[in-house]
Parts: C-alpha cells; structure tokens; sequence
C-alpha cells in the first residue's frame, strides 16, 4: 500500500515537472517574441488583457500608464509594458509594448499601483488587476528604433504636474 502510494507521489511529481517544463520556453529573442505576438493582433483586438496575458511567454517586469494629454490627465489611452527593469536611458529602447485600450483607463489609479513599487511600475498583482478587464484596441511593439517619437498628444511626466484638486461631493447637506 505505500509502495503504491510512494510510486503515484513520483509520478505525479514528474508530471507536474514535465508540464511546467512544457508550458515555460525560453525566449532569447524578445523583439523576435513580441513582433510575432503584434503579427496576431487581431486575436487579441475587443478581448480582455487577460487573454493576451495568459498567451506570453515571457514575463512582463514594468508597466507605465501614458497619460492621454496635458490638459486632461485622467484619462490611460494606453500603457506600455517593459520586460525588464529599465536603469539607463538606452533600456527604453529594449523591446517593449504598447497596448492602446479601447476605452481609456483611470489614470490615477494606475499611476497610484505603479508608485506602489520599489521599481515604478513593477508588475504585481494588484497591476494585473488594474489591468485584466482592460479591452484591447491595438498592439504596437517598439524597441528596435534608434529614436522613440512621442505619443500622440507629447510626452508628459505626470510626476511633474502639480496635482490637480480632487473634486468631492458632500455627504452633508448644505
């Protein structure tokens, strides 16, 4: 009855070895990765995150919410996604991807996930939250130009802009 017993343990301790190691690939080209997960956008356009996200193979490491302009700094039309720590001003130009959402996101909200981390903007659970239900509009891969151009509306450090007063209704009736 123990030999039984030990002998479905070792089996079931393999399997479960071979599946991991069947479902996790190693990826040395990112670019090469991410091109062909832009090739099969259309599988992913009107669907949640979520789905792209259990198709990656490889493991996103930051996010950062792009705001949509200056003068409306509520709104998240789209959130680029790192696969590594960026240290240096050149690892913005390591491959990345920009997922544009079909209807745009709470800015503060994301902005106030990402600064929750020692890394702004390290992927966590509560970013994978945020994020899941998010429809996707568009896919855009960058990372192989030698020079990023802005998004539309210009770069903008939301860090720098003086917050904004939150407008809030009274409970209390005047």
């Amino acid at each position: 009855m123990f030999v039984k017993f030990l002998t479905s343990l070792v089996v079931l301790y393999f399997g479960t070895l071979m599946q991991a190691g069947a479902q996790k690939k190693i990826i040395s080209d990112t670019l090469g990765y991410l091109k062909h997960i832009e090739a099969r956008k259309a599988e992913f356009i009107g669907q949640p995150f979520s789905n792209l996200l259990s198709e990656l193979k490889i493991g996103i490491v930051t996010f950062g919410p792009i705001m949509s302009n200056p003068s409306d700094v509520s709104k998240e039309p789209s959130t680029t996604f790192m696969f590594l720590v960026p240290t240096t001003a050149k690892d913005y130009q390591y491959p990345h991807m920009s997922i544009i959402w079909r209807s745009p996101l709470d800015f503060d909200a994301s902005a106030a996930i990402a600064s929750r981390s020692a890394t702004f903007g390290g992927w966590s659970g509560a970013a994978i939250i945020n994020y899941k239900n998010a429809i996707v509009d568009d896919i855009v891969i960058g990372g192989d130009e030698t020079k990023r151009q802005p998004p539309e509306g210009g770069w903008v450090n939301w860090k720098d802009l003086k917050r904004r007063p939150v407008k809030r209704k009274s409970i209390h009736p005047k």
